[in-house]
């Protein structure tokens, strides 16, 4: 849980700070493959506290690729995941 903490404050320390958007670039980069089995996990799990912790990681996973776009070739599987998730949570 410490890597959504972590996440969570990217939203705020980011906004005007290049060092800070370059250390978290590299960070992102270097969790995106994990964030599928995270979130199959998560929703195999199948409890309220899971579905919300999918949808926060959901949310901030795509403001970081929305912010470090560029790499289709790490983030496909991630969408497809998001897409899941989303689909679920949401109901679409």
């Amino acid at each position: 849980m410490i890597g959504l903490i972590v996440l969570k404050n990217w939203k705020i320390s980011v906004a005007g700070n290049n060092e800070m958007r370059t250390e978290y670039k590299i960070f992102m980069l270097q969790i995106a493959g994990h964030i599928p089995e995270l979130l199959q996990r998560l929703k195999d799990e199948n409890s309220a506290s899971s579905q919300e912790c999918e949808k926060e990681i959901a949310e901030l996973t795509y403001c970081l690729m929305y912010q470090h776009a560029g790499y289709p070739e790490i983030y496909e599987p991630v969408l497809g995941a998001l897409k899941v998730i989303v689909n679920l949570l949401y109901r679409y």
